[in-house]
């Protein structure tokens, strides 16, 4: 793994996703991730890509109705992946599901 995406890694780690029970705060957490690793690897001027949608919104636009973390623009490339190990994971003892939207966004989903 390269040293970017172990930042990566890292940064969500300190979010304690594992703790969360709800697919909001569980997308909430990767969101605040995301934003956190962009502040602090010095690409502020990108946060503004960085998107939390609700249900109601991911529908709106074209979703499945589902927190969703949207970061197209996101680095590492393919953040989505890496953050579930390429396929669809469960958070806190399976009441959480996140699945990846191709490589740059994340829905979740109560089990």
């Amino acid at each position: 793994m390269d040293l970017e995406n172990s930042v990566w890694l890292s940064t969500l780690g300190k979010q304690h996703v594992d703790r969360l029970k709800t697919p909001k705060g569980v997308a909430t957490a990767v969101h605040r991730a995301a934003v956190s690793y962009l502040e602090e690897t010095g690409l502020d001027s990108c946060v503004d890509y960085c998107k939390l949608w609700s249900p109601t919104e991911s529908e709106y636009m074209g979703y499945s109705k589902a927190w969703h973390v949207m970061w197209e623009d996101g680095s590492p490339y393919e953040w989505a992946g890496i953050t579930t190990g390429y396929h669809s994971q469960m958070y806190n003892h399976n009441t959480v599901f996140a699945e990846p939207w191709y490589s740059f966004s994340l829905q979740f989903y109560k089990k």
